[in-house]
């Protein structure tokens, strides 16, 4: 931090060379002078630059500072404005005790000369950088190598202006928006605990969002399982894991038991007429209503449908028996 501050001495101590510095106790100055507490001031018919070492205690310990228009005032303990002008915008770089460095800037409101307290500067802080590398912009107290209080634009291609803008609307809502040409055309943002994606602009219906519980919503922000999807979806193969294969059908038929399904019973033809007649739909299948009402579970539909194959082929193949048994039966008699 000394050999930060020492280059800067040298810095403006060659910009200035060519003039002459006098010794002037006034905090309003008009020539180069260095002050009597130490002030090195700047150049010029109405100067505003200022190199200042200070290590009062009410100053929040700043060691030091590089001021445009802005110094610290000793006799009554606040931030003053140097130029006697009624320009009260400044620029300052303070070299604050710990070795953090800290950017202030303020526009100018043509109200004569203000004083401000170390509390009512800190609103025009800009930048820290710590003595740990962080850098906050907008921040005091950075916690990261990067930390921004604000909106931050990140904007790789400059010539179709195309680029991303993060924002923070509340403390607890966070914006990241994509922007082509510049129009908003997606926006992904925090809400409370979950995730949004949605498309910006006019028609900003939300397309998918991230549940704090782990759901994920597409088409709906209300998502009931690990995946809840609102439309269709299109795929190359689906892969349903099952805990029982209906292998039990073909194991209780032929062998009379089934390590499978101990309490599976394969219906006789008689029994699936009697039901599908009077409930119009097979046995152990949901109803178009149940359907509608409840969905088609496809992994519960899959295993149910191989049964009813499983169980359809063995009705075949009985018929298939008794169909050659009369026809042997015919045969005989002629």
């Amino acid at each position: 931090m000394k050999n930060l501050f020492l280059a800067s001495l040298i810095l403006l101590s060659a910009y200035t060379s060519y003039a002459q510095f006098i010794v002037d106790s006034n905090p309003n100055f008009d020539t180069n002078a260095i002050k009597a507490d130490g002030r090195i001031l700047g150049v010029g018919n109405n100067p505003r630059i200022l190199l200042q070492s200070t290590s009062d205690a009410d100053n929040d310990w700043t060691r030091g500072l590089i001021g445009n228009n802005i110094f610290w005032n000793s006799t009554n303990n606040t931030w003053s404005n140097s130029s006697s002008s009624s320009f009260n915008d400044f620029n300052l770089i303070r070299f604050e005790n710990g070795s953090n460095i800290g950017f202030y800037a303020k526009t100018n409101t043509n109200s004569g000369i203000e004083n401000f307290t170390n509390t009512e500067i800190e609103d025009y802080r800009i930048m820290t950088i710590t003595n740990s590398g962080n850098v906050g912009i907008g921040v005091r107290n950075p916690n990261a190598k990067l930390q921004v209080d604000g909106i931050t634009l990140l904007k790789p291609d400059v010539i179709n202006n195309n680029y991303l803008r993060v924002t923070s609307n509340a403390p607890s809502q966070t914006n990241l928006t994509y922007f082509s040409n510049n129009d908003a055309r997606w926006n992904l943002y925090s809400d409370n605990e979950d995730f949004r994606f949605r498309k910006a602009g006019t028609d900003s219906a939300e397309i998918m969002i991230l549940k704090s519980q782990g759901n994920v919503g597409i088409g709906t922000v209300n998502p009931s399982e690990l995946l809840t999807v609102n439309g269709k979806i299109l795929c190359e193969e689906v892969e349903v894991i099952a805990n029982v294969a209906p292998d039990y059908v073909f194991q209780k038929y032929y062998t009379g038991i089934s390590s499978l399904k101990e309490d599976y019973v394969m219906p006789t033809l008689e029994e699936v007429e009697a039901f599908t007649k009077e409930n119009h739909h097979l046995p152990e299948v949901p109803s178009a209503d149940e359907i509608k009402e409840d969905g088609l579970q496809l992994k519960e539909m899959t295993t149910i449908l191989l049964q009813k194959v499983e169980e359809l082929t063995l009705y075949t193949i009985e018929q298939e028996k008794r169909i050659k048994a009369l026809e042997i039966e015919l045969a005989a008699k002629k």
